[in-house]
């Protein structure tokens, strides 16, 4: 008797999605929450410099760090390592 002979009159079970889809509003609030982050964060590169060289240098890391957060983001999204390959 196999998994194919079992009765087909059983009720299923619905079971919660996993994972559960978060809220827009919640988003949003994580959002607005990283966009104040990220602003706290340049604030406190540029203030504290004493000269000129030192604020560029600080700019530019920043620069930098910023500039890998939008690819960084969309890789994250895309997920390559979770798609699994077409069946033929």
């Amino acid at each position: 008797m196999g998994p194919e002979d079992a009765p087909r009159d059983i009720d299923t079970i619905d079971f919660t999605p996993w994972p559960r889809p978060v809220p827009l509003h919640v988003l949003n609030g994580v959002k607005k929450l990283l966009l104040v982050a990220a602003i706290l964060v340049g604030v406190q590169q540029l203030l504290p410099s004493t000269s000129i060289g030192s604020s560029l240098s600080s700019t530019f890391t920043l620069l930098v760090v910023m500039s890998w957060l939008g690819p960084l983001a969309r890789i994250l999204a895309a997920r390559p390592w979770a798609r699994k390959a077409p069946e033929e």
